[in-house]
């Protein structure tokens, strides 16, 4: 319920007391019990079938999915990936981080490879990579190679060198073939980090 200072204002018609179009309507439509329920109940509706979409998977979200689909296409809600990624990569690319320790021993981990990693870490680290591996992002390698000796430190290492590497396939289209075509690799930054061996 509105407070009584609102009920009591007097909405303007246009010049004239004719009837009143436009702002005023709405206005008008809102201050009435059934226009603010139905303005209530879209949003309600609206934000629901936004959220739908992204529910866990469950028995809900899965009933609710097909209806929520509807009113996004209806409304004008949905959009499809292809406004996102029209044109997508073509091929499936990786950088891996080798670092060598004094005791000749040697780590692999491949950037955004990590099981630990929540989904949107590992999309932030995996874009980070496919910029890493370009050769116009060149001045990202040092500090880069340095970051990968630094973590190794903190897990009791004695780092001597960081090689990355890049990796990657072409990925090829579905069907009953295999996903991706041969995998070439290439040596990108081999650099010592002035601890001795």
């Amino acid at each position: 319920m509105l407070p009584e200072r609102y009920t009591q204002c007097v909405v303007p018609t246009e010049s004239g007391g004719g009837p009143l179009t436009g702002g005023a309507m709405q206005t008008r439509l809102e201050n009435t019990t059934a226009g603010g329920a139905l303005v209530s109940v879209f949003l309600v509706v609206t934000l629901a079938a936004i959220a739908i979409p992204n529910l866990p998977d469950s028995r809900l979200r899965d009933n609710l999915s097909a209806p929520a689909a509807q009113y996004q296409n209806a409304t004008g809600l949905h959009q499809s990936w292809g406004v996102f990624a029209p044109n997508p990569r073509g091929i499936s690319i990786y950088v891996d981080v080798v670092v060598d320790d004094a005791d000749g021993s040697a780590d692999l981990w491949t950037i955004a490879d990590e099981s630990d990693m929540s989904d949107v870490r590992r999309s932030r680290w995996q874009k980070f990579g496919s910029y890493l591996r370009l050769d116009d992002r060149a001045a990202l390698w040092e500090p880069f190679g340095r970051f990968a000796a630094e973590r190794a430190r903190a897990h009791g290492r004695q780092p001597i060198r960081v090689t990355l590497i890049r990796r990657w396939s072409e990925t090829l289209p579905p069907g009953t073939g295999p996903d991706r075509g041969p995998e070439r690799s290439f040596t990108f930054l081999t650099t010592d980090t002035g601890d001795s061996p």
